[in-house]
């Protein structure tokens, strides 16, 4: 049996991994990896485990998060563990595996790649996506990494990054990257996933139904990128729009709700559940769906069976003066002018609030 090993940063990338592991990768044996990246990941790990989906599922504490700026010595550390691998206790480290995947393939992926490799040099490296906007991003990089990668080519040594060859996502006809495109199936309507989703994120429960047709998801670009772009602002001019009673707000985990509620709009409960974990396990079918830029409806839209009509709002938005807002509306619109994309997820950019009433 083919053992693949998979590690994840995000419940995005865990719930990608489930999906495999439920159909593509369903006769494999599969270790799921879920590092400490995410807000309370331990708890989702013991969740993941207690449900029993994959054959093994451990926790990595990553070592490099712990430093926002790497000290000197824990630089040479680390491009030791680069090097010669290190498994955090994640990963038995005699153990063999025919494929690594991930989608960051960050530092912690490289120690424990550089262990296995040794184990198995003959392992496969592939990637897998992290939503439609993974597509065309590229990885960062950092100088521990550039290092330990020239010395493991004086080695002559494998590096994780350059002999990844597959790139696993659910929608290959959008993906014009290098990689050989794999296609992961979308998540239908009856899938054994939503149970599972709903088992780890929802402790069970169904997703309470929103009474509210229009759900309206703000980014962090009022208090991130540069000057704010009015995202509170447009709140309030959708519920003049539409009548309070019905919007709701799903507010960014890394913004405030209060403001919101303090202008008199109703601010969703499950903020602080994963947005994927709710649009996978609610019936959203009559439901609209706004945001100024966020990456979420994109992403999630384009991984459903079916999904609610969506608007992007940003042209109701001043983002001049937000690099970052900008850099993200080109990254959005450069999707949304492919038609392979349009049709997958529904999204429309809207001209004015009139249209999300049509």
């Amino acid at each position: 049996m083919k053992k693949v090993i998979i590690v994840c940063n995000t419940y995005y990338q865990l719930i990608v991994a489930m999906q495999m592991k439920l159909t593509i990768k369903s006769d494999e044996y599969v270790h799921a990896v879920i590092s400490d990246v995410s807000k309370n990941a331990y708890a989702v790990y013991e969740k993941v485990k207690s449900v029993g989906l994959f054959d093994e599922v451990s926790f990595l504490k990553t070592p490099s998060s712990k430093h926002k700026k790497i000290k000197f010595l824990d630089s040479l550390k680390f491009i030791k563990m680069g090097v010669f691998g290190d498994t955090m206790d994640a990963v038995d480290g005699k153990s063999y595996y025919d494929e690594f995947l991930g989608f960051n393939l960050d530092l912690s992926s490289h120690y424990i790649y550089a262990t296995l490799k040794k184990n198995n040099p003959k392992m496969e490296s592939n990637q897998l996506e992290e939503g439609i906007i993974s597509y065309k991003s590229v990885a960062g990089w950092c100088g521990v990494l550039s290092v330990v990668y020239k010395i493991r080519k004086l080695l002559k040594r494998k590096n994780l990054r350059e002999e990844a060859k597959s790139f696993y996502c659910f929608n290959p006809d959008v993906y014009k990257g290098e990689k050989q495109a794999v296609l992961i199936p979308k998540i239908s309507n009856n899938s054994e996933l939503k149970k599972l989703v709903s088992e780890i994120f929802l402790g069970g429960e169904k997703v309470v139904p929103y009474k509210e047709k229009y759900i309206y998801l703000p980014c962090i670009y009022d208090i991130e990128g540069g000057e704010p772009i009015g995202e509170l602002k447009l709140a309030k001019k959708i519920a003049e729009t539409v009548g309070k009673e019905n919007l709701m707000v799903k507010v960014h985990p890394r913004d405030d709700a209060d403001k919101y509620r303090a202008i008199g709009l109703n601010v969703d409960t499950n903020s602080s559940v994963p947005w994927e974990a709710i649009q996978i396990n609610g019936d959203f079918s009559d439901k609209v769906f706004l945001t100024s830029l966020s990456g979420s409806i994109l992403n999630i839209n384009c991984i459903l069976d079916s999904h609610p009509k969506s608007f992007y709002l940003y042209k109701m938005c001043s983002l001049e003066n937000n690099a970052l807002a900008l850099h993200f509306r080109g990254v959005i619109n450069s999707f949304l002018e492919m038609q392979e994309v349009t049709e997958a997820a529904d999204i429309t950019v809207a001209n004015g609030l009139k249209e999300i009433l049509n």
